[in-house]
């Protein structure tokens, strides 16, 4: 088997671990009452604004995305962050930060979740089709 082939099996075993731990990601109330909670608050204060009202399906599938990628990815992960929290601080930071994106229009850093936008948004990856 030459590298190539070895490195697309690679790959499509590392994403077929993603989905599979996506859908394993159920929720707990007490994150899906967290959750709600961000949506309240955002649409309460941002929510009037074309583009800028998010929903519980979308911070939830931010959510699972979160927990998918801390445990994808367990190198990039702070030890300090690993000590107290884990997966869910991880995701919850996510949120935060897609959230950020919602009501300014731009990242902090790089972009993720387009996909998931308000289809009004200007940075939404539904704009580019």
């Amino acid at each position: 088997m030459d590298i190539n082939t070895f490195i697309d099996r690679i790959k499509k075993l590392n994403l077929a671990m993603q989905i599979s731990i996506y859908k394993k990601a159920e929720l707990s109330e007490q994150v899906k009452e967290g959750l709600a909670e961000k949506v309240k608050e955002h649409n309460d204060k941002y929510g009037d604004r074309k583009g800028k009202r998010v929903t519980q399906r979308m911070l939830e599938a931010v959510f699972r995305r979160g927990v998918g990628a801390y445990n994808t990815n367990p190198t990039s992960v702070r030890p300090s962050v690993r000590a107290s929290g884990g997966a869910d601080r991880w995701a919850y930071a996510r949120v935060n930060a897609f959230l950020y994106a919602v009501r300014n229009n731009r990242f902090r850093r790089g972009r993720f979740d387009r996909d998931l936008l308000p289809k009004d948004h200007p940075l939404s990856s539904d704009k580019e089709k």
